[in-house]
């Protein structure tokens, strides 16, 4: 793609002038990154600044709300493996894969859209990763077991980001019963 230009750097000291600076960006888009930050609403607040005037914010977060079971089981288990050498913690992955892409497809795809499936937890998220491959299965538990850091917002909580930070026509969905967007616009003018 010639129109694609992708920077690498720290979200905290973003290598581009900021809106207020005359740089910025029409559409800031963060997906499963900012809970991975040891202050999710501090990198919140630094995104919010390189949005253009009338341009948009959008995020996507782990939520609190309903993933008791990865905060109390994963949570632990993520703490030790962080500490562990890549091709251990490929290793480590892979049967904790194999456990959670054969459930996935096993009983909450079978359930799916039965009275059955709505008792059980995470029931919309499960049904949503149902539908993935086992490469991509292994990949969400990797990616649960290699990120140094994990948060898990309460939705009044990026609600308040939002508001905090000046923004209208926000709108905070829930995603799959365990996670949130958050969406808003920057005013068209600044004072």
């Amino acid at each position: 793609m010639r129109n694609v230009h992708v920077v690498q750097g720290d979200l905290l000291r973003l290598p581009f002038r900021t809106a207020a600076e005359g740089g910025g960006f029409d559409l800031v888009y963060s997906i499963g990154v900012l809970h991975h930050l040891p202050d999710p609403h501090k990198g919140f607040r630094t995104l919010t600044e390189y949005v253009r005037p009338g341009g948009t914010i959008a995020v996507w977060v782990y939520g609190y709300e309903n993933n008791g079971f990865v905060r109390n089981v994963v949570e632990p288990i993520r703490r030790l493996s962080t500490r562990m050498p890549p091709s251990v913690l490929r290793g480590l992955a892979w049967p904790l894969a194999l456990g959670f892409h054969g459930l996935a497809k096993g009983v909450y795809r079978p359930l799916s859209g039965t009275a059955a499936e709505r008792i059980l937890p995470l029931d919309a998220y499960m049904t949503s990763v149902a539908r993935y491959g086992f490469r991509q299965n292994y990949t969400i538990v990797f990616d649960q077991l290699v990120a140094p850091t994990a948060a898990y917002v309460k939705r009044s909580e990026l609600e308040q980001w939002f508001h905090e930070s000046g923004l209208e026509d926000v709108r905070i969905t829930q995603r799959h019963g365990n996670s949130w967007r958050g969406q808003g616009r920057t005013p068209a003018t600044t004072a």
